[in-house]
């Protein structure tokens, strides 16, 4: 597995991990708050990526995700901390399962564009999949985090593991 590939798949197990401890209650939001949970998940993976992406700096998809990862980690802490109104993103005053799928639906989209396969054209429309069922339905109810970790965690997982060409 080259460095890009290690990459992915960590991203891939952070997610399936990340999301998918807030579907159990006995692990879930009552033990683990989210967002700081997050931020450290969020740091080890940006760590992994610049640490096994060779020549990260040059690699546009290393931006893209860094700029998702920090700006949508900065909207939420802000909007948890009352600095940005409910308002502004309702999304995340409905679901913030919603608010990241829709955020990594943008990442994805804009990495399928710079990357050889159009694999990740189809992660992201996946995610906005996601992001619909989970703000404009009730359907998933208390199934949305391991919604978004499935949707998020599995095909990172097999892009990291079926490995570049």
């Amino acid at each position: 597995m080259n460095g890009i590939s290690k990459a992915i798949f960590l991203w891939g197990a952070i997610c399936l991990v990340g999301y998918g401890v807030y579907h159990f209650p006995s692990f879930g939001m009552d033990v683990i708050q989210p967002l700081p949970f997050w931020s450290l998940l969020t740091v080890i993976g940006i760590a992994g990526m610049m640490a096994w992406v060779p020549s990260w700096q040059k690699n546009k998809v290393v931006w893209i995700w860094l700029g998702v990862g920090i700006l949508g980690m900065a909207v939420h802490w802000l909007f948890l901390l009352k600095v940005i109104p409910s308002s502004l993103v309702p999304v995340l005053a409905v679901s913030p399962w919603a608010f990241w799928a829709l955020v990594q639906g943008v990442g994805f989209v804009l990495t399928g564009k710079y990357w050889k396969s159009h694999f990740y054209y189809g992660v992201g429309i996946l995610q906005f999949i996601v992001f619909g069922l989970l703000f404009f339905t009730n359907m998933v109810g208390l199934y949305s985090s391991a919604l978004l970790a499935l949707a998020t965690g599995i095909p990172l997982m097999y892009d990291g593991l079926k490995g570049q060409k």
